[in-house]
């Protein structure tokens, strides 16, 4: 079991998780770092890992979390199917989960389940809902997007985005590496 509780998009980059799984009753401990938290809006949390054991291939690298902490489904690779380390973990619909790995985007639904596009989506490391639609981040960009998760509006600031929140139903707080911005519902910063 795991539990998270938190808004949707959580990256605890650097930081080394222990945990326990049964393998045919023997109980295996597995290091994870780069664990990455993603609450999918009015659905499950869904994790990626990048795994370490010394002693065995590790094929998990996905995980859907329900509100209790209880693991509803675990995504494996296919044994012939090379998953690095996560270059990049995020949204790109509302209930659309996007991790880049190895140069390649592999997409997932809320249920664990792949799914294609036709082409390649942004992928969102943080994304909360704004009113009738969403604020996403991509590096130093903030949108303002669609319930599709189309463009609306975009604005640069100066850095990284390391993380977004509402305040109010009119304003977002912008976190960069450097600085905090407020910006009002059409992405404006105001502060």
């Amino acid at each position: 079991n795991f539990a998270h509780s938190g808004d949707i998009g959580t990256n605890l980059k650097s930081t080394t998780v222990d945990f326990f799984k049964d393998t045919n009753r023997v109980r295996t401990n597995i290091s994870a770092e780069n664990m990455y938290v993603l609450k999918m809006p009015g659905g499950p949390t869904v994790m990626g890992v990048d795994q370490f054991h010394c002693d065995i291939d590790i094929s998990s690298v996905l995980a859907i979390v329900s509100d209790s902490g209880l693991i509803m489904k675990e995504v494996t690779i296919d044994e012939n199917e090379s998953w690095g380390e996560i270059q990049k973990f995020g949204m790109v619909r509302p209930e659309v989960v996007g991790i880049l790995l190895d140069g390649n985007t592999h997409y997932f639904d809320a249920q664990g389940n792949r799914i294609q596009f036709p082409e390649e989506q942004d992928i969102y490391t943080k994304a909360i809902p704004f009113g009738t639609n969403y604020i996403g981040c991509i590096d130093n960009k903030l949108y303002k997007l669609d319930q599709s998760f189309e463009h609306l509006e975009v604005e640069f600031v100066s850095d990284s985005i390391l993380d977004i929140a509402t305040i109010g139903e009119s304003k977002i707080l912008v976190i960069t590496s450097k600085e905090v911005h407020i910006c009002n519902d059409q992405l404006t910063i105001l502060q």
